[in-house]
């Protein structure tokens, strides 16, 4: 199974108005066929009456189509014996009234035989000459009067297809297609003698101006196998035919023709018309730039390059080295050449140079993370470090493999990820990456975490507010491990129930904690003589641990607040936020304080993250975030505003205004600007 499978656009799009074409002279051929031959087995009963009365009269004139029926002796030999019976019996001469009377009759028969001869699908399809321009110059591509006729055609017909509709677009070879057609019957009715009984039928022009087409359309490609094995055998199938003398382009239009049917040569003006239009078409179509880019069908940009072809060609031909050659040049030149990264893979790999595979793989994942195709990344990145880390992986590239596949729950990888990258920049004088891997091993890996940040303290380059952050993570890493180590002499008479693990469903019935004093604080408990000032921190939520909940801020820094320091939680719907109310969970940290004490806010906006990534079952992101609430109100012990029933959703409370929210429910104002 090819690693690249749901990432390469698809080679051969599929001709979709090519195979309509093909279906459409399918059907219509087989019906033409059906309802000529009814059409022939009425006529040619009606015609034998009539054939019957003249052989009883053969004194009458039997018109053209009775006479075609006959050996060019049979109707003297008919009248020289009746002349002998009549003689030999002493008949009269029949009477002139009669004779008109018996003319009259076998016309009418002649003439009933023909009533349905309009209904012969060629009649109504094939391009008669001297009719003028009628709905037939379009239709007549349709029928086909043989099979291997129709089959040949319809294999040219979808390989041209496949090249011109992905290169013009659909609609383009749509007008194309109209466009030739109608000059191939243009050039048979300029052509044909006016008197014939014989029409123009079959996809033969359509051919000829889409080969020509197709010849001046991707005359660069010349040097190229697809070119040569459309053109030649193409050229040779239109061509030949007609130069042997094998017909298949003409449809008798009567069902007894009066004239003699044309040369198979004959329909070379059709083609001729037809070809020299489609190339002229081409070049037009060229020159103002028409072109179809069919979206994930056709070949982009890098795959139409030359020096890419020519790549292709050296793989094609068995040259892995000449390709990987070209392909590197034209990375080199385009780093970003996604199809020239999984190409030059392909080819080291088939080539058995592991190396060089892992590299072009590498580049892979990162163009794969440039344009944010975040599966194919770490599906790519799987692959590759199944046997270890490249060393070539950059420790930038290993902090940002790490934090994705810490969010697809690979927590062994990203571990493995960051430790690679803490090695692999000791020889770095720069606590950028230090410090960023710290920071990503949060939650994953003290060790990892507290290397990493002691590693970047030691730099002197490092500003203060990043090192009392870098501080912060290390004491949080060394109480948590403190806290575990104590959790069997705890004092707590219950053990808080354990919060579901990310993306698992809360449980029906949670384990209830003691309620701590004083309990569910009320707003009324606060002091109203003075809004306090506000300090909100806008974040979003990433996991729900079992010590609390880990968030990121917006500047991308993640901390851990833990549900013993959630004093209120504020949930309401608020206006103003967005063009929509906003649902608002506010984690008040320290609510009990004084009044004149200013109030921290950690913030969680609804707009900001989709609750259910949380708890997957629930269908409504709203039933997600009541879950949420929950969990926070029986963990902390925390006091539901503006009400334990607002707070849980039952309704949420809802205000107009963002200044509104935060002086009734949180008692503060934001600070005032300057």
């Amino acid at each position: 199974m090819s690693a690249f499978r749901s990432s390469r656009p698809a080679s051969t799009p599929m001709p979709w108005l090519s195979v309509a074409m093909l279906v459409a002279a399918l059907f219509f051929s087989i019906h033409a066929r059906l309802e000529t031959e009814a059409v022939r087995a009425q006529t040619h009963e009606a015609l034998n009456g009539a054939e019957a009365y003249f052989l009883a009269h053969p004194y009458l004139e039997p018109g053209p189509l009775l006479r075609a029926r006959f050996e060019p002796s049979a109707i003297g030999h008919a009248r020289t014996e009746y002349e002998e019976r009549r003689v030999r019996n002493r008949w009269m001469e029949t009477p002139p009234s009669l004779l008109q009377h018996q003319q009259a009759e076998l016309e009418s028969r002649i003439d009933a035989a023909l009533v349905d001869v309009p209904e012969i699908p060629a009649r109504q399809v094939a391009v008669v000459a001297g009719e003028g321009f009628s709905a037939s110059w379009l239709t007549h591509a349709l029928l086909h009067v043989s099979h291997w006729q129709l089959f040949g055609n319809g294999l040219l017909l979808l390989l041209l297809g496949v090249y011109l509709e992905r290169s013009l677009g659909r609609p383009a070879f749509a007008g194309l297609a109209t466009l030739v057609t109608l000059a191939g019957a243009g050039a048979w009715q300029w052509t044909a003698p006016a008197d014939a009984t014989y029409g123009l039928v079959g996809a033969a022009p359509l051919l000829a101006g889409l080969l020509a087409a197709f010849a001046v359309r991707f005359a660069e490609h010349w040097d190229e196998g697809f070119y040569l094995t459309a053109l030649i055998p193409g050229s040779l199938w239109l061509a030949l035919p007609p130069w042997a003398q094998i017909g298949g382009s003409f449809a008798p239009v009567a069902l007894v023709a009066g004239s003699v049917p044309p040369a198979a040569a004959s329909v070379y003006a059709a083609l001729l018309g037809a070809a020299v239009v489609g190339a002229a078409a081409s070049g037009v179509a060229t020159l103002f730039g028409v072109d179809g880019g069919l979206e994930g069908e056709g070949s982009s940009s890098v795959t139409r390059s030359p020096q890419y072809r020519r790549a292709m060609r050296a793989r094609a031909a068995g040259r892995p080295r000449e390709a990987m050659e070209l392909l590197m040049i034209f990375l080199a030149a385009d780093p970003d050449a996604y199809e020239a990264a999984v190409a030059l893979h392909d080819v080291a790999k088939e080539a058995g140079r592991d190396v060089d595979a892992s590299d072009a793989m590498l580049r892979v994942v990162r163009i794969e993370l440039k344009r944010e195709l975040v599966d194919s990344a770490i599906d790519h990145w799987l692959e590759l470090t199944g046997d270890g880390i490249p060393e070539k992986a950059d420790p930038l590239l290993l902090i940002h493999m790490a934090l994705l596949l810490r969010e697809e729950g690979r927590r062994d990888e990203a571990v493995h990820a960051l430790k690679c990258a803490l090695e692999r920049s000791e020889d770095r004088e720069n606590h950028v990456f230090a410090a960023q891997i710290a920071r990503a091993a949060r939650g994953l890996d003290p060790g990892v975490l507290e290397t990493a940040a002691w590693r970047a303290l030691g730099f002197i380059e490092l500003g203060l507010g990043e090192r009392q952050a870098l501080e912060s993570l290390i004491a949080e890493s060394l109480e948590a491990n403190r806290g575990r180590a104590s959790a069997a002499y705890a004092t707590q008479p219950v053990i808080p129930p354990k919060a579901p693990a990310v993306g698992a469903p809360p449980e029906r019935e949670p384990a209830r904690v003691p309620e701590r004093e004083p309990s569910r604080v009320s707003a009324l408990d606060v002091d109203l003589r003075s809004a306090r000032t506000l300090d909100a921190v806008v974040a979003v939520p990433l996991e729900l641990a079992d010590e609390g909940i880990e968030i990121q801020t917006l500047d991308g820094k993640k901390k851990l607040v833990r549900y013993e320091r959630v004093e209120a939680a504020a949930v309401s719907a608020v206006h103003g936020l967005a063009t929509k109310p906003v649902l608002v969970l506010d984690l008040v940290l320290n609510w009990k304080a004084p009044a004149s004490e200013t109030l921290r806010v950690i913030r969680l906006r609804g707009d900001r993250y989709d609750p259910r990534r949380f708890f997957p079952g629930h269908a409504s992101a709203v039933d997600a975030l009541r879950s949420i609430v929950k969990i926070v109100l029986e963990r902390s012990g925390a006091a539901p505003l503006p009400d334990a029933e607002s707070a849980e959703g039952r309704p949420f409370a809802s205000f107009d205004a963002v200044d509104t929210y935060h002086r009734q429910v949180l008692l503060a104002e934001e600070p005032k600007s300057d």
